[in-house]
């Protein structure tokens, strides 16, 4: 039986995914460099600036998730597959909520109408929503580092 290859298995055969030295060190770093933006995240929602706090909030999920391939010894060059990597190796594993890898995907395209439509605007009850996604998904990647 000839076994396809899965989203995974794409990102890292296209060089999206690359191995390198398992870092736990990197990891946390990168979880302070998310806890500080989470932070920067509130500031903007409390200024009025809902798309500001979005794509903050995604980035606190981004190096969350990036904190993940760090622990486990890859670096990535794409978001696409950062979230793939956080639903296989640790949604589809029990590590973490399923929920909060589905939200990670989702902001993450979201952050590319915030980014590229210049007609998408984020409301403020989906930035402070953003907020509380992010600071779940950091918490619940804290507990894997």
């Amino acid at each position: 039986m000839v076994r396809t290859l899965g989203e995974l298995d794409k990102c890292i055969k296209n060089g999206f995914i690359r191995r390198i030295e398992p870092s736990k060190n990197a990891a946390q770093k990168m979880i302070e460099k998310a806890a500080e933006l989470l932070k920067e995240a509130d500031k903007s929602s409390r200024a009025g600036a809902p798309n500001g706090t979005l794509l903050i909030a995604y980035d606190v999920m981004l190096f969350a998730g990036k904190a993940l391939l760090a622990l486990d010894g890859f670096r990535e060059k794409n978001h696409y597959c950062v979230a793939i990597y956080v639903k296989e190796e640790y949604a589809d594993k029990g590590k973490i909520g399923r929920e909060t890898a589905k939200r990670f995907d989702e902001y993450r395209v979201l952050r590319q109408m915030v980014a590229y439509d210049a007609d998408f605007m984020v409301s403020t009850v989906d930035a402070k929503q953003s907020i509380k996604d992010a600071s779940n998904m950091l918490e619940e990647v804290r507990k894997q580092i």
